[in-house]
């Protein structure tokens, strides 16, 4: 099962940052832009996104993983979304039905259900934004097939974001706690592990290459605030495309080297602004 689901991962090629769900942060397209401080003549941002824009996406993952036996498995998963853009603030909401494969556990369902609200604070310069996220999860996802943490989770974080003409770099800080006791999975579910208390952090750089084409790399990591949890960290590669004005399509590898029940995953995504 593992060979053939790192040969579905082979191809993809080269993440944004959050899309790979090591964190839960909302992924980095189309980001809230505060007004600038200092208006300037020669500003060569990106123009700032419409006042109201509604975004629908569908990614595609696929995955080789482990269960805390150490046993190979696999899952494959279809995540839609939806983005609300207006006034400055954008609303998210997501949530993947997966197929999972392991020893331990077989068979199908719906993961948790993510929200979240992003929103620029302010601008420092006409280069630079700093901004808040608040996302969490509700579980509506199949505890008996590892897909869901079987409690609401609350994660708020901070993000810098810099940008110039060709490059940016993203850098957030964030922490996650979950609303209800109770027992927890060791590593949360499969598709998306945290730990009950924790505290997260990524930096995800990014080239343009002419006009319509983004490489991008990241790497993220968290640790536990409790004895119940384990360190995270990952590293990912992602290519995007800009297809006619509304369209984006996206293919990233992500590779968790620490405290994750996931050994690689591949995921494709496309996107559509209207």
């Amino acid at each position: 099962m593992r060979v053939a689901a790192l040969a579905l991962l082979a191809p993809l090629g080269v993440s944004h940052l959050a899309g790979a769900q090591e964190c839960h942060d909302l992924p980095p397209s189309q980001l809230p832009t505060a007004a600038p401080r200092h208006e300037s003549a020669t500003d060569d941002r990106e123009p700032p996104a419409p006042l109201l824009a509604v975004t629908t996406g569908l990614r595609l993952e696929a995955a080789a993983i482990h269960d805390p036996y150490d046993q190979p498995g696999s899952y494959q998963g279809a995540i839609p979304s939806l983005e609300l853009t207006a006034l400055g603030v954008r609303a998210r909401v997501a949530v993947g039905f997966y197929r999972v494969e392991l020893m331990t556990v077989d068979g199908s369902g719906l993961g948790d259900l993510q929200v979240g609200l992003q929103r620029a604070i302010v601008a420092i310069t006409a280069s630079t934004q700093l901004g808040a996220t608040v996302s969490a999860t509700l579980p509506t996802g199949d505890r008996t097939l590892a897909l869901g943490m079987g409690h609401p989770m609350v994660m708020p974080s901070l993000y810098a974001h810099w940008t110039d003409s060709r490059s940016s770099v993203l850098a957030s800080v964030g922490y996650g706690r979950m609303l209800a006791s109770g027992a927890h999975h060791h590593f949360g579910p499969l598709v998306s592990p945290m730990n009950p208390e924790e505290v997260s952090a990524a930096v995800r750089g990014a080239r343009r290459l002419g006009t319509r084409t983004e490489l991008a790399a990241a790497v993220s990591g968290a640790l536990p605030l409790t004895d119940d949890g384990d360190a995270r960290a990952a590293i990912a590669a992602s290519a995007r495309w800009q297809l006619g004005d509304a369209t984006e399509l996206g293919v990233e590898l992500s590779a968790p080297f620490a405290g994750s029940p996931i050994d690689a995953r591949g995921a494709v995504d496309v996107s559509r602004t209207f």
